[in-house]
């Protein structure tokens, strides 16, 4: 929307994408993969402010939104990032268009998917769940004969108390 001055985000490539492209700050607060190394570099681009989650508070927070939405810098260089961003040879959409159609002129371009120099197994991943399973085999089977090894030291335990009672009873 027009009206939005920053967004609070998680730090996501399509997050961040959208930001960039709208000219919008942002209050980053990643959790896990690539959000971290993204909100370190808009930070040091100066067009967000991390969060770091292990120490979040309702005063950080505050501070946050506050620094944001007041120091005119964030948008400022958020505004002159999404300039750098969109500024492209061709829109994105006429991209897209051209590499559909590049791709069906030349069906074994540079465009084409390695997926068609793969076999039917290697497509499926046969391979994978093979080795996968043989694994789990494995594993079960050694489940199997350590259970099978405990049972029998156990049943021969038994047998063995029980005889050396018969013998003090006699």
């Amino acid at each position: 929307h027009k009206n939005v001055r920053a967004i609070w985000t998680h730090g996501g490539l399509l997050s961040t994408q959208e930001a960039i492209w709208k000219g919008v700050p942002m209050i980053v607060m990643p959790f896990f993969m690539d959000q971290k190394s993204n909100a370190r570099i808009l930070v040091t681009k100066g067009v967000g402010i991390y969060l770091e989650i292990k120490t979040l508070s309702t005063q950080s927070i505050l501070d946050a939104v506050e620094e944001v939405l007041y120091n005119e810098s964030y948008t400022k260089n958020m505004k002159r990032l999404s300039s750098e961003f969109r500024d492209r040879p061709i829109p994105p959409l006429d991209l897209a268009v051209w590499s559909i159609e590049y791709t069906a002129r030349h069906p074994n371009g540079t465009l084409a998917t390695p997926l068609r120099s793969q076999s039917w197994v290697e497509q499926n991943l046969i391979d994978v769940f093979a080795f996968l399973f043989l694994n789990f085999f494995i594993i079960l089977l050694s489940i199997f004969f350590v259970m099978k090894l405990l049972i029998s030291f156990y049943c021969n335990y038994i047998y063995t108390a029980s005889n050396l009672r018969k013998s003090k009873q006699a």
